[in-house]
């Protein structure tokens, strides 16, 4: 599985993941103090939404994981 991208669009604050094609998935969100605000599985896809819950302004660290490994990125919600 080689994800080809990870962002963050729309009004609403979606969360868009591009090139999930085979296997399960799970996706982490943290806040900067480390505290876990969403888990969620991830059903193969070549794209897959997640729609995020009322999130406060700040940054946040999205840990996407698959059998292949782990892929970390930084989203900000302003």
């Amino acid at each position: 599985t080689k994800v080809t991208a990870i962002k963050l669009q729309g009004f609403n604050f979606n969360l868009i993941i591009n090139g999930l094609k085979t296997g399960n998935a799970s996706i982490a969100i943290y806040n900067i103090l480390s505290k876990q605000i969403l888990n969620k599985n991830l059903q193969p896809t070549y794209s897959f939404e997640v729609a995020l819950p009322n999130m406060s302004t700040g940054v946040y660290v999205v840990k996407l994981y698959t059998k292949e490994g782990q892929l970390s990125t930084k989203i900000m919600i302003d």
